[in-house]
């Protein structure tokens, strides 16, 4: 177990490794080409996420503290997001809204003496800017695609006083055949997704058809199925906007009459996809078939994009307990084949300075 104490910020160094924040002129083009290039880059390490990151969280969050550790000739070799969220009591979380924040994304083989320096190096910079921030807690997660890829093996936070807080996905394999996967759909989902195809058109809405009015089909359902408008405008415009850029797609169900049924919206960046976020018209049973359909075209076109791996989504384990609408919606994704795989998490309290004895140090 590592206990070292937190370092003044003017002693981190390993060698000559620097830390670039995210006030720096550099810091979204390094940012830029480190997402380009080390493996394991999800869509949720991109420059363009964390634009949208920055309107959804809009007067939510209360500071970025994200930085990137640059090597001795100036390449990145570390990506660490870390956005702070206000506390009841006055201080501050790096956390992702109520959820956990992506760890740091590193350059560097597992294992590897260099990989040991620059995790170091990050999670000692994070003690120490929380605790001039007066940030109490710091809760990070790694994709569980480092896992399935060989990165990682194990918890490392726990090495550095980390308290486990994992949880479990459900990732599918995209490269096996096309009839490989259709077989691995639950059976009872299969006579549902193949009624549905006869009777519905699928749309796919990706860069080469873009179209605003359509994607506006997906906020117009999204609305009718929360029985309200959940997020602004703006935000569904940023996602409008991955579309565009071919870094998501759309897959809209319309009924016979041509009204949109269904929408499921898809992200992905180099190998790896995620199921983002789907909205079926409330009046359709649960077993009409619409939203198999939606989900069954999503892996199919994921696949077409060349992306190995779709991620699902995790089952949102809290300490409260796990809802029974997120159980079904887990079983309900989990009927699509693929595997449950551990999602590392993990959560860190700081010692912050009592504010009562520094009122008292002064007064002396």
């Amino acid at each position: 177990m590592r206990t070292r104490p937190v370092p003044a910020a003017a002693t981190i160094c390993f060698e000559t490794m620097k830390i670039i924040d995210n006030t720096h002129p550099d810091f979204e083009n390094l940012w830029r080409k480190g997402e380009e290039a080390m493996a394991g880059a999800t869509i949720f390490y991109t420059t363009m996420f964390r634009r949208y990151e920055q309107k959804l969280f809009l007067g939510k969050m209360a500071f970025d503290d994200s930085f990137l550790i640059v090597s001795p000739d100036g390449e990145p070799c570390a990506l660490v997001p870390l956005y702070a969220f206000p506390e009841a009591n006055g201080t501050f979380c790096y956390r992702y809204g109520p959820e956990y924040l992506r760890g740091p994304l590193v350059s560097c083989l597992s294992g590897s003496r260099l990989f040991g320096k620059v995790i170091d190096f990050a999670i000692d910079t994070v003690a120490v800017k929380a605790k001039a921030k007066n940030v109490c807690a710091h809760w990070v997660m790694l994709e569980p695609f480092e896992i399935i890829e060989g990165r990682q093996y194990y918890n490392y936070f726990l090495e550095y006083n980390y308290e486990d807080c994992s949880g479990v996905c459900n990732i599918i394999d995209l490269t096996p055949a096309d009839d490989a996967l259709w077989s691995n759909i639950r059976k009872s989902y299969r006579p549902l997704i193949s009624r549905e195809a006869k009777r519905c058109l699928v749309s796919i809405i990706g860069r080469d058809n873009y179209d605003f009015q359509q994607c506006e089909e997906y906020r117009r359902l999204h609305i009718l199925a929360a029985g309200k408008e959940t997020r602004p405008p703006e935000t569904f415009y940023e996602m409008y906007r991955f579309i565009e850029e071919g870094k998501a797609f759309l897959i809209l169900v319309r009924g016979q009459a041509g009204e949109a049924l269904g929408a499921y919206y898809f992200l992905y960046h180099h190998n790896y996809a995620f199921y983002g976020s789907a909205a079926t018209d409330p009046s359709l049973s649960s077993q009409s078939g619409v939203g198999h359909l939606g989900l069954w075209s999503g892996i199919s076109f994921a696949k077409k994009q060349g992306c190995r791996f779709l991620d699902l989504g995790q089952l949102l384990i809290r300490p409260g307990g796990v809802t029974e609408k997120e159980k079904n919606i887990f079983l309900f994704k989990t009927g699509f084949g693929g595997r449950k795989v551990v999602v590392f998490r993990a959560a860190k309290n700081f010692t912050l300075p009592d504010k009562n004895e520094n009122t008292k140090k002064d007064k002396d």
